[in-house]
């Protein structure tokens, strides 16, 4: 089956969440421990994985959605998308796009003199909060209410 492909992948994608995210977020908020404060490579990787991370699982319930409507049509032409190869192209091809939507952060991150990790302040911190908000909470919703 060609949905299990795209679970698959967003829970691998939930893993990086799990067991690389979550924790680095537990030792900084829990324990005061946060080497983002002043590591300026381990903010953006943080930040860059974390939104990479959380939204590819989005996107990749938003493809098992969109296979499972193109299974169901009565045209031949639409249920020749819900094959296992397509499955693993469209996998690759969203996870590529989803390491490119967020290229930015590890240029546009800094940490600020409050010791900060975060975007730039003025147009790249707007431009950040409109992508995050866009790539992961307002489209894949949407698109899942649709195909769904």
């Amino acid at each position: 089956n060609s949905c299990v492909h795209y679970f698959l992948a967003s829970t691998i994608a939930n893993y990086f969440v799990v067991f690389f995210i979550l924790p680095s977020r537990i030792l900084s908020d829990g324990y005061d421990i946060d080497p983002g404060q002043y590591n300026l490579p381990y903010c953006r990787l943080r930040f860059y994985t974390y939104f990479t991370a959380k939204s590819l699982s989005s996107w990749f319930i938003v493809l098992a959605c969109f296979d499972r409507k193109m299974s169901s049509s009565q045209s031949v032409h639409s249920r020749a998308f819900a094959r296992p190869i397509i499955a693993r192209w469209m996998i690759a091809i969203t996870t590529l796009v989803g390491l490119l939507f967020y290229a930015y952060v590890p240029v546009f991150y800094i940490i600020d003199s409050s010791h900060n990790c975060g975007a730039r302040a003025g147009f790249y911190s707007l431009f950040d909060d409109s992508v995050y908000l866009v790539g992961y909470s307002l489209a894949p919703p949407l698109l899942m209410l649709i195909f769904g």
